[in-house]
């Protein structure tokens, strides 16, 4: 729990993001919206205190679970982070055990809520998944698609909800997973993969490096 009470009007609020690395532009926007709203609620509300402490975990999950256990032994009322759902599945736990309430911005894996600080503030990712499938049999008349799965707790829940949609309508998915920490030969083979079933639709179901790569 935080070490120090704070003042009834005061505040710190942890931003525990990633502002450098490949995450940079995702992890800023988030720090940018956050300064928006702590700006609107201080000219509603002007005796109020309160504080933003950003922090950085250049996109790397380890830093976003030293990070947490720091956050969750500090004065911060809440974490506005990390960034993504890879980086909230490893600090959560962190914050769990610190009592602390992690909230996420971009975090969309199902299995982050299996902590119990941590809480989802975006649609879930079976749930985009289902939309992803859905889109392709109903919008775009596709009934065959390759589909990318990058292997991790994010690509997984993707993959359920796109699967499980998949089958109920009908349609041919061939499966290619993709390792988390592929390197160009991997990403090369995919694409070469994905070349050869040049005749289905491409779904990524990969983080945005990943994706971008394969693109």
């Amino acid at each position: 729990m935080p070490s120090q009470a704070q003042p009834a009007n005061s505040a710190v609020i942890a931003a525990p993001l990633s502002l450098t690395g490949e995450g940079e532009r995702s992890g800023q926007a988030i720090l940018n919206g956050l300064r928006l709203a702590v700006e609107e609620a201080l000219a509603a509300e002007p005796e109020l205190r309160v504080r933003i402490e950003q922090l950085d975990d250049r996109s790397n999950d380890a830093a976003a679970r030293s990070l947490a256990e720091q956050v969750a032994a500090s004065t911060a009322v809440a974490a506005i982070g990390p960034s993504t759902s890879t980086r909230s599945l490893v600090a959560g736990p962190a914050y769990a055990a610190g009592g602390l309430v992690s909230l996420p911005a971009n975090a969309t894996s199902d299995a982050i809520t299996q902590n119990a600080t941590t809480f989802r503030v975006v649609f879930k990712n079976s749930d985009l998944g289902e939309m992803l499938a859905l889109y392709l049999a109903r919008v775009l008349n596709r009934r065959a698609a390759s589909v990318v799965v990058i292997q991790n707790g994010y690509g997984a829940t993707l993959q359920e909800g796109f699967v499980r949609t998949a089958s109920r309508l009908g349609l041919d998915v061939n499966i290619h997973p993709l390792a988390g920490n592929a390197d160009a030969a991997a990403l090369e083979a995919i694409s070469a993969e994905l070349l050869r079933e040049r005749e289905r639709a491409v779904v990524l179901l990969t983080l945005e490096p990943e994706g971008a790569r394969l693109l």
